[in-house]
Formats: C-alpha cells, sequence, structure tokens
C-alpha cells in the first residue's frame, strides 16, 4: 500500500508542471488568430474600398459609353429601318411599273394586230374594187384571219365568221381569162400577114394612081409661070394662120394615115389596132379593149378582101373576142372591215 500511494505523487506533480505551457500555447495561437483575422479584415477592407471607388469611378464613363453605343444602335437600326422601308417603296413602285409596262405591252400588241389586220382588208378591197384581183384579195383577208386566230379574242368571232364568207365568195368568184384573151389577140396578130387585098381597094388605088401621073406629066410640060409681085404683111399672116388650122369636113370616113397603096404599112396599122386591144385586155381597159377590136374590123372590112377564108375566120374572132368579158366579178368584202372597225371602237371605249 505505501507503494501505491506513493506512485500517483509523482503524476500530480507532472500535471501541475505541464498546465502553464498549455495555456501559453494556446494564448499564442489565439494571439496568431486574432492577428491573421485582423490583417485579413483589413485587406478586405482595402480590397472592398478599392473596388467600391474602382466601380464608382468606372460606372459613369461607362453608361456613358452604353449610351453612346445604344444611341449608335438606335441610329443605326432607324438608318436600316428607313432603308428598310425605303426598299419596299421601291419595290412598289417597280411592281407597279412591271405591271403598266405589262399591261401596256399587252395592250400595244393587241392594238398593232388590229391594226394590221385592216391594212389588210384594205389591200383586199383596193385589189379587189380597182384592179380586179381576186387571188390577191382572197390572199390578204386569208392573213388578216390568221392574225385574228392568233390574238384568240371572243369578240372578234363574228368577224372571223364574216371573213370566212367573204373569202369563200371570193374563191368562188367566176373569173376572166384574161391571159387567154391575150393569147388569142396575139395569134390573131399573127395571122393578118396572110390577108389578102380587096380587089375593089387594089382597082381604086389604080385608078386614082393613073390621073396623078397624067398630072405630073401636064405639070412638067408647062411653062413655068412668071413670079407674082409680093404681098403685103397682113395677107402673108392671114396665109400663115390659114395654114396652121385646118377643118376636116368628113369625120367618119377614117382613111390610115400612110400611103394605102403601100401593103405593109396597111398590115401594120391593122396589127398595130390589135395589140392595142391586147394592152387595154392586160389593164382591165373595157373601153379601149372594145373601140380597138371595133376599129379594126372596119379597117379589115375595108382593105381586105372579105370573102378570103383567112378574112372570114379573122372577123369570126374579133367579134367573138369583142364579147368576151374583161372583168372578173367582184363580191362584196367590205362587211368584214366594218365589224373589225366596230370592234375596234368598242374596246378603245368610244
Amino acid at each position: 500500500m505505501s507503494q501505491e500511494e506513493n506512485k500517483p505523487a509523482p503524476e500530480k506533480i507532472e500535471h501541475k508542471k505541464e498546465r502553464p505551457r498549455s495555456s501559453f500555447s494556446a494564448r499564442f495561437s489565439l494571439l496568431i488568430s486574432l492577428a491573421a483575422l485582423a490583417v485579413s479584415g483589413y485587406l478586405g477592407y482595402e480590397l472592398l474600398y478599392k473596388q467600391q471607388d474602382l466601380l464608382t469611378s468606372d460606372v459613369p464613363g461607362s453608361t456613358r459609353q452604353l449610351r453612346t453605343d445604344v444611341e449608335k444602335l438606335k441610329e443605326s437600326s432607324n438608318t436600316s429601318q428607313y432603308d428598310i422601308n425605303r426598299l419596299k417603296e421601291d419595290q412598289k413602285t417597280l411592281t407597279e411599273a412591271m405591271r403598266q409596262t405589262s399591261q401596256h405591252l399587252g395592250k400595244s400588241r393587241v392594238d398593232w394586230v388590229m391594226a394590221e389586220t385592216e391594212q389588210l382588208m384594205i389591200i383586199a378591197n383596193q385589189r379587189l374594187q380597182l384592179a380586179g384581183d381576186l387571188d390577191t384579195a382572197a390572199t390578204a383577208l386569208e392573213i388578216a384571219d390568221q392574225r385574228l386566230r392568233d390574238l384568240a379574242d371572243p369578240d372578234l368571232t363574228p368577224v372571223r365568221k364574216i371573213l370566212a364568207k367573204e373569202i369563200q365568195s371570193l374563191k368562188s368568184a367566176e373569173r376572166a381569162d384574161i391571159t387567154g384573151i391575150a393569147l388569142r389577140l396575139s395569134s390573131l396578130s399573127d395571122s393578118i400577114s396572110s390577108l389578102p387585098l380587096s380587089l375593089e381597094f387594089q382597082q381604086t388605088i389604080q385608078s386614082k394612081a393613073a390621073p396623078a401621073e397624067e398630072k405630073t406629066k401636064a405639070s412638067e410640060a408647062t411653062p413655068p409661070v412668071a413670079p407674082q409681085p409680093r404681098p403685103g404683111f397682113f395677107a402673108e399672116l392671114w396665109a400663115d394662120i390659114m395654114g396652121v388650122i385646118s377643118i376636116r369636113t368628113n369625120v367618119e370616113s377614117y382613111k390610115p394615115l400612110l400611103p394605102p397603096e403601100k401593103q405593109y404599112y396597111l398590115r401594120e396599122n391593122l396589127r398595130l389596132l390589135i395589140l392595142g386591144a391586147q394592152q387595154a385586155a392586160l389593164r382591165a381597159d373595157h373601153e379601149t379593149y372594145r373601140n380597138n377590136l371595133k376599129l379594126a374590123k372596119k379597117w379589115a372590112q375595108e382593105y381586105f378582101d372579105t370573102r378570103s377564108q383567112a378574112m372570114a375566120q379573122l372577123i369570126s374572132e374579133i367579134d367573138a373576142l369583142s364579147k368576151a368579158n374583161l372583168a372578173s366579178a367582184k363580191p362584196q368584202i367590205s362587211e368584214s372591215l366594218s365589224a373589225l372597225r366596230a370592234v375596234s371602237r368598242k374596246k378603245a371605249g368610244l
């Protein structure tokens, strides 16, 4: 027991010796912690203060910069919006211009085709009425119908219906055989060289030739007449005037201008009358055509032998050709032109 009592005593002594050391360490650690906390607080305060100053000093500049940027963005946005609006207006203007141009071009094409068709109809009427050219008139109307067909306009259907009737009437109209008539006249002209002169005309030539020869011989045997005194100025003037003026007393008895005793000129005069009738036929000149044939028949009967076979054929052919019709039938083709003009006035609002 004495040993047990002696053992704890040293432990207590040891505790008493270690307690001051632990207390000092704790206090020192506390001081270090407080110092570190103080330093941290100071540094934190300094940092916070500087940041606050920094923020305080940068906010106005940043605000101004932001405001400037915002203003620039607004201006840019306004400019962009203005450009967009202007582009929209330009697009509307361009669209309207394109629409008007399209309408104008379409209208101009229709008007141009209508005007061309009207001119074709006018040409057809002129060729038919002035020249009697049925074929050209029909061709012009067919082209006009093609132009109207290309338009595909229902308002033009009545006009095309009239055109169809007029084209058919032109194609079925009776045509004069001008080429055949011209060829028959040419053959008639070639046959003139074989026509014999009439016996009566030859006897007349001989009876007129004998007194002329006797008169010539008598004039040669007559002594020259003494010169007469020169007449006055007024007498010469009157003689000159009377020499210029000639009065025909027998208009009905038409004689060839050239000497009748020359057969060549007689035949050529007759041939010229036949060829004149041929030219008149080609021009569809009815009056000149018939007058030339009438005069050619009279001339042939007066100077050529009517009892010969060649002369009989010539007279018969002249009579047949005189009855030939030079004019082709002229159907009425102006109705389509009037109908087209009525449609044009209706479309124009007149």
